[in-house]
């Protein structure tokens, strides 16, 4: 069965910013570049929710934080087990420490 795939709201702001940021400054292609990446990273989890890398250990209960590219940007992301659904957390730029922001929220 395919796990649904949820953008916890600071996901979808930041990920919209960055498209618009996108469309203004660089330009269409490059808007539409990620959103073509934003739509591989929402499918590739419905199947193989585990894909992305594991960022580190969380106590039990909670989906442990897991990564995947999303262009330029690193996206977050956890898998609810029970409710068999992916929950996307938030986008980061890849120069951030998200490993530390990930794990200590």
């Amino acid at each position: 069965m395919a796990y649904s795939v949820v953008e916890a709201a600071p996901f979808s702001e930041r990920f919209e910013a960055a498209f618009e940021y996108r469309l203004e400054t660089v330009g269409l292609r490059s808007a539409r570049n990620l959103l073509d990446e934003h739509d591989k990273i929402v499918v590739l989890p419905q199947g193989t929710p585990r894909c992305g890398s594991l960022i580190g250990r969380q106590p039990e209960g909670i989906g442990d934080p897991r990564w995947i590219r999303l262009g330029p940007y690193i996206a977050a992301y956890r898998v609810d087990e029970k409710a068999e659904r992916v929950i996307m957390l938030d986008p980061f730029f890849r120069s951030e420490n998200w490993r530390k922001i990930v794990l200590s929220s």
